[in-house]
């Protein structure tokens, strides 16, 4: 019963905070939006969720994008995101209220992912909470809200979920929370930043074959390699869309290296580790690349 209440005090805690850092967007009403004004949101997301929503609203689904250039793939582009469950809030509010809405849930569900997780790794519910609170405000998440990157925060919320279900499964041995493993990587998938998808899937692998390494259990093993084709199957809807549309883009083919590496993370970055302020804040970075791209700091 302890446990319960801590858990639940500690999510309500999570959620207030969620809240209360964009309350004057969210309770205000109006039509001010979350992000710079120079961001991507308001050159790119906010006129793609209009319009994308507007049409599933009239039960058309937006395969076609004719507002751009002489037109453009919407639905295998990804970042429209129409079959992302938290997405269908554009489909009963004013897309204003609907973008501030998500970002806040967002913040609040990938601490709330992170809370269970480090509950499912023994932690005590103090130390899950302070763990949820520093993955809300980090420098690899929270500052993609300045950038207004909606499928970025949605697609990087479910990391910690997935992570869960690894440990769950080798903690229970039961098969069935890969299940969850499972509809976590297809909720990340659906989200529309697949990028973040394959980071998650790099540093998953590592981290259960590490576990694997002397405890190896064949059912374990089998259980941890059906998370993605399963979480591939479920997603299926919005991947071979985006599969199809990748053959008809110029990054669909082999990437010089020096192309694909553009952006990387600069060494020098690392230093954010200790001081986050070291190459300026947001409106006046000094640094390589995007703040939001290299910001290592905790919390």
């Amino acid at each position: 019963m302890e446990s319960r209440r801590s858990t639940i005090v500690s999510l309500v805690l999570l959620l207030a905070m969620a809240l209360a850092m964009f309350a004057d967007l969210l309770f205000a009403g109006g039509t001010r939006v979350l992000g710079h004004p120079g961001s991507d949101m308001f050159l790119q997301y906010f006129a793609w969720r209009e319009f994308g929503f507007r049409e599933l609203a009239k039960g058309n689904l937006a395969l076609w994008n004719p507002h751009i250039f002489s037109g453009a793939p919407y639905f295998g582009g990804m970042q429209g995101a129409l079959l992302y469950p938290p997405n269908w809030l554009f489909l009963v509010l004013p897309t204003p209220v609907a973008i501030n809405w998500s970002v806040a849930l967002h913040v609040f569900a990938i601490g709330a992912f992170m809370f269970f997780w480090m509950k499912q790794r023994g932690l005590s519910a103090p130390a899950s909470f302070f763990a949820g609170t520093l993955v809300m405000f980090c420098g690899a998440f929270f500052p993609h809200v300045f950038a207004g990157h909606l499928p970025q925060l949605s697609a990087m919320t479910w990391s910690p979920l997935i992570f869960c279900s690894i440990d769950a499964v080798f903690r229970t041995q039961r098969v069935r929370w890969s299940l969850l493993g499972m509809f976590a990587i297809a909720m990340q998938t659906l989200a529309g930043f697949p990028q973040y998808v394959f980071y998650t899937a790099i540093i998953a692998g590592f981290y259960a074959a590490l576990r694997l390494i002397g405890h190896w259990n064949w059912r374990v093993a089998a259980a941890l390699l059906s998370i993605y084709p399963g979480g591939a199957l479920l997603a299926a809807v919005q991947l071979l869309p985006a599969i199809q549309t990748t053959r008809e883009t110029t990054r669909g083919f082999r990437l010089p290296f020096q192309f694909a590496s553009m952006l990387s993370l600069p060494p020098e970055n690392f230093v954010t580790l200790l001081a986050p302020d070291f190459f300026g804040q947001m409106a006046r970075y000094w640094g390589r690349w995007y703040l939001w791209e290299t910001s290592l700091f905790i919390g």
